[in-house]
């Protein structure tokens, strides 16, 4: 038998706890089909596209205020741990203490028992930057003892049974928001050492704590969420200044320090859009949002689609893959007799078309058939694995 060394750096690695390979994979759904897409990866070997976000990765959202990212970090959150049950789980670390219960069950259309038994919001004045960590380290220990119970194996999206993911039971930390967020270290100082040292220090407290955060990520498929505000820079210098992101504008900050930017896949960028009026187009409340991929470590970075913002529900799935399939002219007529291009025979306004999504088996089939030809699938996610660009970031 012929000598492999790397068997034997396995084996010691793994007998003197020096590390080794989590072999867990899986992808989760986004609860939105078109977000999916945008973030799926393509497997080089076998051309296999995993649509999704992927399994212990962390993940930010931004955005200007009133843009929807609590409610788009919600809708994500309740969609990863929906297809597992009582094993899932979400921690909403909500330091800005403004999101109401209430909301959250619209938002999921959870009951009032269903949200308790998956679902537990931080808002107390006890929760600090530290804690956050703190509550990871527990779920890894839980986890730990619990093993057995949280392995999970489901099918592929796409594929089905012909290729399954395994995992271990997501949980969701939401961290609402990193502009919130502040350090007990900072709070025990006094009045004046605090203002001194509060914005450099905490970016640096924070930088220290998701550092910390990441080394458990993976090994026990905890998914944090982070939120955060983009503000406007101050300008100090006569020369223009340099985006701290590529693809964000010069004048744009990120408060709380690019730490969990730098650490994260994905890296979403949502932008308030035009209004849409309950009388007019789709019937509701809303806008028509812009979502960006500003990083993604398994997908191109760069691109935009649309997604509509009900007010009162959320991003929809529904027509954001109406607005998509339209755009792609998949989706053509007018008035009350708009049409799938494979179901001709279907008409329907735009009004009329989330509840036909919902309640029809045949046009939802057919909306799927669209949007995962290969048309679509090849247009948005490319034939070559697009590698790791994090180190285009410069750390403070």
């Amino acid at each position: 038998m012929s000598f492999n060394f790397i068997d034997a750096i396995t084996e010691e690695f793994e007998d003197k706890k020096l590390g080794k390979e989590v072999d867990y994979f899986g992808f989760h759904s986004t609860g939105n089909a078109v977000l999916d897409l945008f973030l799926g990866g393509r497997d080089p070997e076998t051309g296999i596209v995993h649509p999704g976000i992927p399994y212990g990765k962390m993940i930010t959202i931004v955005g200007p205020s009133s843009s929807g990212k609590t409610t788009l970090a919600l809708k994500i959150a309740f969609s990863i741990i929906e297809p597992f049950g009582g094993r899932g789980a979400i921690i909403h670390d909500d330091f800005e203490r403004a999101t109401e219960r209430s909301r959250v069950k619209t938002i999921s259309g959870l009951t009032d028992a269903e949200l308790k038994s998956i679902y537990t919001h931080v808002n107390n004045e006890d929760l600090f930057t530290e804690n956050v960590y703190n509550q990871a380290e527990a779920i890894a220990e839980l986890k730990t003892k619990h093993m057995d119970k949280l392995i999970v194996e489901y099918p592929h999206p796409l594929y089905g049974d012909e290729v399954m993911y395994r995992t271990i039971a997501p949980t969701v930390i939401l961290i609402d928001s990193q502009a919130a967020m502040v350090s007990r270290k900072i709070m025990d100082t006094d009045g004046m050492e605090q203002n001194n040292m509060a914005g450099s220090q905490q970016a640096s407290l924070n930088a220290q704590m998701y550092n910390r955060l990441n080394t458990l990520l993976r090994a026990f498929n905890i998914i944090p969420i982070v939120i955060n505000h983009v503000t406007t820079k101050v300008k100090t210098g006569m020369f223009p200044d340099k985006p701290i992101v590529p693809f964000l504008k010069p004048d744009e900050n990120l408060p709380g320090g690019v730490k969990s930017i730098y650490l994260s896949d994905t890296l979403l960028k949502v932008t308030g859009g035009p209004k849409l009026e309950k009388e007019k187009e789709y019937g509701i409340k809303g806008s028509r949002n812009d979502i960006q991929i500003i990083k993604s470590r398994s997908n191109e970075a760069g691109k935009t689609f649309k997604s509509i913002f009900n007010f009162s529900q959320g991003f929809s799935n529904a027509l954001t893959i109406y607005e998509f399939l339209k755009a792609n002219k998949l989706i053509t007529g007018a008035g009350r007799s708009f049409k799938l291009s494979n179901l001709p025979d279907v008409k329907f306004s735009q009004k009329q078309f989330e509840e036909l999504f919902e309640t029809s088996e045949d046009v939802q089939q057919a909306v799927y058939e669209l949007l995962y030809s290969d048309e679509i699938v090849n247009q948005i996610v490319p034939d070559v694995s697009f590698e790791d660009k994090g180190d285009f970031l410069t750390e403070e």
